[in-house]
């Protein structure tokens, strides 16, 4: 709806993979406002943590934003 927040706000670009608290891999993530898949396998009981560690800067705000993260093992994950 505010497709100007895109910009003024900072977006992850390198984010740490964590696998049920082990590091797994590093992925940079492309400067766009479309869905992204992360090349990530995940057991069915198995948690994924994700740590920022390089952004792209925003023109306005300092803030980080993430507008949405999906979980589906059929499309969305797969190595």
């Amino acid at each position: 709806n505010k497709p100007n927040l895109y910009e003024e706000n900072s977006r992850p670009k390198k984010l740490k993979i964590y696998l049920d608290d082990s590091f797994y891999k590093v992925v940079t993530l492309e400067d766009t406002p479309d869905f992204q898949k992360l090349p990530v396998k995940i057991e069915k009981d198995g948690i994924m943590k994700i740590e920022i560690i390089e952004v792209y800067e925003g023109t306005k705000y300092q803030d980080t934003c993430i507008n949405m993260l999906l979980s589906d093992k059929n499309s969305c994950w797969s190595e």
